[in-house]
């Protein structure tokens, strides 16, 4: 049985950030908000052999199932979805062209639509909220609270020192 990341029973009942109006709707059409992460002792995903490429997956598929961030997540191969499945998350903004022509490629995401994740595109995690209307407050909190979830979990892997709250304010909009 293959993973279904997005439903199309309707699609004007779909949701996403496209369907949330936000502040500002009438000048902003969306807000996102991304971040990467790359985990110590393996080499960029354009250089990985493929064995270590199914090691740094594996490694943060455990990482988003062992989160305590409140957030549920579906995951996918690339390999497992159709092309139109791979069509919509790219025209949703949820992935890039490149993305989805690998089918080795990995993708994780918030049940609720408003968190992805990359796994081995240009990086090894890139995470990206996107929110519609000017919303920046709320797609940074939603990445702090992943990002911090998934790197207490894998704090020993990632290159990433435990951040200081103080440098890493919310943007003030």
């Amino acid at each position: 049985m293959k993973t279904r990341i997005v439903e199309f029973p309707n699609v004007e009942n779909t949701s996403g950030w496209f369907q949330e109006p936000g502040q500002a709707y009438d000048v902003v059409l969306s807000s996102r908000i991304r971040a990467s992460r790359n985990l110590s002792g393996h080499r960029f995903p354009p250089l990985l052999q493929s064995d270590e490429e199914s090691e740094v997956q594996s490694d943060i598929l455990s990482a988003f199932q062992e989160t305590e961030s409140g957030i549920s997540y579906d995951t996918a191969l690339m390999g497992d979805l159709a092309p139109l499945e791979r069509r919509m998350l790219l025209e949703r903004n949820y992935i890039t062209q490149q993305f989805s022509l690998n089918n080795h490629k990995a993708i994780v995401m918030g049940k609720d639509a408003k968190v992805s994740g990359m796994i081995n595109e240009i990086d090894h995690l890139r995470l990206s909220s996107i929110r519609g209307g000017l919303s920046l407050k709320d797609c940074w909190n939603t990445i702090d609270t992943v990002d911090s979830a998934t790197l207490c979990i894998q704090q020993a892997s990632f290159l990433c020192q435990k951040r200081d709250r103080q440098t890493h304010q919310a943007i003030h909009v």
